[in-house]
């Protein structure tokens, strides 16, 4: 396997992780509007453990939000090394 093709298979991993940064966006704004429900509705048995455990909830979130945009700029940063890398390489050959 060539670092080019290496390198094409990092850039789909990125790929995925921006995914998953965006569905974290989505989890965190459906939580906002499931918590403004709950406001809402006070009197629902399910909504005060929804409203007790919500600050762990933001908290796991923002944790997972924060590990995939690192390991994403980790992840980028080594891509454009490897195609550095693999560019150097091709002129090297020719």
């Amino acid at each position: 396997m060539s670092l080019w093709d290496i390198a094409t298979n990092l850039e789909d991993v990125s790929v995925g992780l921006h995914q998953l940064q965006n569905l974290l966006q989505i989890y965190d704004e459906r939580i906002e509007d499931e918590l403004e429900f709950v406001g809402k509705h006070p009197g629902h048995g399910s909504v005060s453990y929804f409203v007790d455990r919500y600050d762990t909830l933001r908290s796991l979130l923002e944790v997972m939000q924060s590990h995939a945009k690192d390991t994403a700029d980790t992840l980028q940063k080594q891509i454009d090394s490897i195609c550095a890398a693999a560019k150097f390489q091709k002129q090297s050959e020719a």
